[in-house]
């Protein structure tokens, strides 16, 4: 079995975060198949700095990991999807 991801590990990807658009840092990638998941898919766990300046770290747990579906390549896809 191949699975591809659209990141990799310390890719750049946008997500909206706290309602605004947040440049992020992929720092793992959990795939989740079967029945077994409430909502199957690929998930990121990442990390980014906020307006002021002040780390965080998302996606340590399943329950706040980002979907893959959530994430985007550039700030202006990220945009269009809205």
């Amino acid at each position: 079995m191949t699975i591809e991801t659209k990141f990799n590990r310390n890719d750049l990807a946008w997500a909206i975060l706290n309602n605004r658009p947040q440049q992020v840092k992929i720092c793992n990638i959990d795939v989740h198949l079967g029945e077994a998941w409430k909502e199957p898919g690929i998930k990121y766990a990442v990390s980014y700095y906020d307006e002021y300046g002040k780390y965080h770290s998302q996606g340590v747990t399943d329950n706040d990991a980002i979907s893959e579906k959530l994430l985007f390549p550039t700030k202006e896809e990220l945009i269009k999807s809205l």
